[in-house]
């Protein structure tokens, strides 16, 4: 069996952002499905680290 996470309007770098990414986490997914709006406020590649790649990598 395959497992797919599917996530969308993530990565703020908040505490609900590491709630989501522990969750996600746990179901063990063998992918990560990202829908879009990911890296906010402003999309900008200088903060991808910080608000996303803290929690997934």
């Amino acid at each position: 069996m395959v497992r797919f996470a599917v996530i969308g309007d993530y990565g703020s770098g908040s505490q609900g952002e590491a709630d989501v990414a522990a969750l996600v986490k746990s179901w063990n997914p063998d992918f990560v499905l990202t829908l879009g709006d990911n890296n906010y406020p402003d999309g900008a590649a200088s903060t991808i680290d910080a608000h996303i790649g803290k929690f997934y990598h």
